[in-house]
């Protein structure tokens, strides 16, 4: 599961929160309200139309926001 998340943020498109969810049988944010909301809150990420992707300084940082979803 964090594979995806990983190597889906490494990609400009971000991920697809609906398709992650449907795949997994979860809910992402509610799974990773506490990760979402510090990042969101350094600027790391952004959510948007279902879709998360990293923020030029999330992209910076990757690896910072990579370690919150293991």
């Amino acid at each position: 599961m964090w594979e995806t998340i990983i190597l889906s943020l490494r990609l400009n498109k971000g991920l697809d929160i609906k398709e992650f969810n449907n795949k997994y049988k979860v809910d992402f944010i509610q799974k990773y309200c506490k990760a979402l909301n510090k990042l969101k809150n350094n600027r790391l990420v952004e959510l948007s139309d279902n879709c998360l992707k990293l923020t030029p300084l999330g992209s910076d940082l990757s690896n910072t926001v990579f370690i919150e979803f293991l």
